[in-house]
């Protein structure tokens, strides 16, 4: 009657791993300066409410917003992006890879949104979608799953909103084969990305309606009983006739791609009706290849004559 994961109920009954990985020391950053009045304009004019600036805790370097990856309270990482053009962004040197956001979901969630950007991160919060992260440098890297592991194990749902482009469904794709393709589905984004969607006026209820839609992120190998649905309306192919009409009525006819095994004992005939079958299909076409494991050729087509 247990229940959760294998390194949890090793953890319970104290059997320790062997083997301990090596982790990285992580360079912590010292927290940047608070959010400025153009940092602040900048976010402002990106359709986000003072209030959930500050619930993200954005603060500001020069010209350039910065985001806090807090991580169990603790700051981990911050990443910059400048207010003007060119669009310029950096994260901090050595500093451990984590989700952005992640310290804002409550822990009774079991569903993670995960998307491509902070300010896209942001914007769902403000829409009432309280379980979203954001990946820490784009949708290609994915070090962050391995810092986060433990974190991401609550978690029975992951949605994986990166943007809808090739690198986005790459990177989802890759993202799920580590996370697990039975819990992941893929959030396909109307329009370029969640701030876009916040800048034009979607509803809280819009979005989610959305998110509900999410894909199923199956194996290649796996697909939909839908995606045949012309074949079956086509109906049951014709089988190649047997020769014998009252056996086509009962089997079909030979269909293509199948194997039919013909059993029973010692003298009922099996041989015999087979040679009759072989001998119908070759004056219509039909190659046949016939193989004996006690008849020698020569007995074989004397039989079949």
């Amino acid at each position: 009657g247990k229940s959760g994961t294998l390194r949890q109920l090793r953890r319970e009954l104290g059997d320790a791993p062997s083997v301990t990985v090596a982790r990285k020391a992580w360079v912590r950053p010292r927290q940047a300066a608070p959010l400025m009045k153009s940092g602040g304009e900048y976010l402002l004019g990106r359709g986000l409410s003072r209030d959930i600036i500050v619930r993200c805790g954005v603060r500001q370097v020069d010209e350039a917003v910065v985001f806090p990856y807090v991580k169990d309270g603790v700051l981990v990482n911050q990443k910059y992006r400048s207010i003007g053009e060119p669009k310029k962004m950096w994260q901090e040197r050595d500093a451990e890879p984590c989700l952005f956001g992640r310290d804002l979901i409550p822990a009774s969630f079991t569903e993670l949104v995960i998307v491509e950007g902070e300010i896209d991160c942001m914007s769902l919060h403000q829409l009432e979608v309280l379980n979203c992260v954001s990946v820490p440098a784009g949708a290609g890297g994915l070090e962050w799953i391995e810092t986060e592991w433990e974190w991401l194990e609550r978690f029975t749902t992951v949605l994986l909103g990166l943007d809808d482009d090739e690198a986005g469904d790459q990177g989802a794709r890759k993202a799920a084969r580590r996370l697990g393709l039975w819990r992941c589905r893929r959030i396909r984004w109307p329009l370029k990305d969640a701030n876009e969607m916040l800048m034009g006026g979607w509803t809280a209820g819009r979005v989610r309606e959305v998110i509900a839609r999410a894909e199923e992120m199956r194996p290649d190998t796996v697909r939909p009983l839908e995606d045949f649905v012309p074949d079956i309306l086509r109906g049951e192919p014709a089988g190649v006739s047997t020769g014998i009409g009252e056996l086509d009525r009962y089997l079909g006819g030979l269909r293509e791609g199948e194997v039919t095994i013909w059993t029973g004992r010692n003298g009922d005939g099996k041989s015999t009706f087979l040679n009759q079958m072989i001998l119908g299909l070759i004056p219509r076409g039909h190659k046949t290849c016939l193989a004996s494991l006690e008849m020698r050729p020569e007995r074989i087509g004397r039989w079949l004559m």
